[in-house]
């Protein structure tokens, strides 16, 4: 609709000189009101699926983040459309107040990913669900896009545990402290569960 808008406003200028303007009735100010009616909607149904899209990248829920994500590609589509129209100055406003709040969200993921995976500290279980989220997302390129990339976290898990296995190499080599070495052993086969996403490495 809002790519027929300027066609729009060329009938109301025709009619408005053949006859005494209405405003309020023209084909042009029907078409912005109907575009800002569906901004409200489509910020009311943003909102909830990056509040139900944040809870579930948190919990590793495939099947949750690839329905959500596709649901939120789809805003993000239809959203990127309704602010090229620049129909209004309040179509403009409340756009990119709604793009605010997703790419609020967005961020906040992304530096949780980045903090989870500067180290192998913390939980194992915890990257496992983010990378499974982040997979999920991977074919919904307008969400793929704010977020890392996944080849990138596969590449840094790869690097964090070979750094890792060679700290342990060394140590047994030159250390005799057998406990400490039994315990980053053991601490180390939790990490097993990252292995679907390290070609089994």
């Amino acid at each position: 609709m809002g790519s027929l808008l300027p066609e729009l406003c060329e009938i109301d200028h025709y009619d408005s000189s053949l006859s005494t303007p209405d405003v309020t009735n023209s084909l042009s100010s029907k078409c912005v009101a109907s575009l800002e009616d569906y901004l409200a909607t489509l910020h009311q149904n943003g909102c909830q699926y990056i509040k139900h899209w944040s809870a579930g990248f948190k919990d590793g829920r495939s099947g949750l983040m690839r329905t959500i994500s596709k649901k939120l590609n789809r805003v993000l589509s239809e959203l990127h459309a309704l602010q090229s129209t620049r129909a209004s100055d309040d179509l403009i406003v409340n756009s990119a107040k709604l793009s605010s709040v997703l790419d609020g969200e967005f961020q906040e993921c992304t530096a949780a990913i980045k903090t989870e995976f500067t180290s192998l500290e913390g939980d194992y279980e915890k990257k496992v669900a983010y990378l499974r989220s982040l997979h999920a997302c991977q074919e919904y390129c307008l969400v793929a896009d704010r977020l890392p990339k996944f080849n990138d976290l596969q590449h840094q898990i790869r690097l964090l545990l070979s750094n890792r296995a060679q700290d342990i190499e060394r140590e047994i080599e030159e250390s005799s402290e057998w406990d400490s070495i039994d315990g980053r052993l053991e601490a180390f086969k939790c990490a097993l569960v990252l292995d679907s996403y390290v070609d089994q490495e």
